[in-house]
């Protein structure tokens, strides 16, 4: 069964999440951060990744003391390093689906593969603050 739920179909769904598109129906973005940061209160928002996005990846180009969190956009709550808590490398609920947190020495990456339900925002969060 392809993604068009018919039995014998070899539809897929394309990077967009179209069944049997071709991709040239999303946008690819990417960036690097490399703004000097100001931690007056601990975390420093990034950037905001809207609804329906996917295919997430986030991560240092180098060493760092510093955490990447995560949050709900429209509130103070976190899914991944916040109210002070660290995580471990591992899976999370991110917006309702499943992103890998991975953390070795002082880099880490968080692959989301999506969609997410809902806007998220990415911190930086100072190691200073603990």
């Amino acid at each position: 069964v392809g993604c068009d739920w018919v039995v014998g179909s070899n539809a897929t769904e394309d990077q967009c999440g179209i069944c049997g598109g071709n991709g040239d129906t999303c946008t690819t973005i990417k960036g690097e951060f490399t703004k000097k940061l100001n931690f007056s209160d601990g975390y420093f928002e990034i950037t905001l990744i809207p609804a329906g996005s996917r295919h997430i990846l986030f991560e240092e180009m180098g060493p760092s003391k510093n955490y990447i969190s995560v949050g709900k956009s429209d509130s103070k709550d976190f899914y991944l390093n916040g109210d002070r808590l660290i995580s471990m490398s591992g899976e999370y609920d991110i917006a309702g689906t499943v992103g890998l947190y991975e953390r070795d020495s002082d880099e880490e990456r968080l692959k989301i593969p999506g969609p997410i339900k809902e806007d998220i925002s990415l911190y930086v969060k100072s190691s200073l603050t603990f």
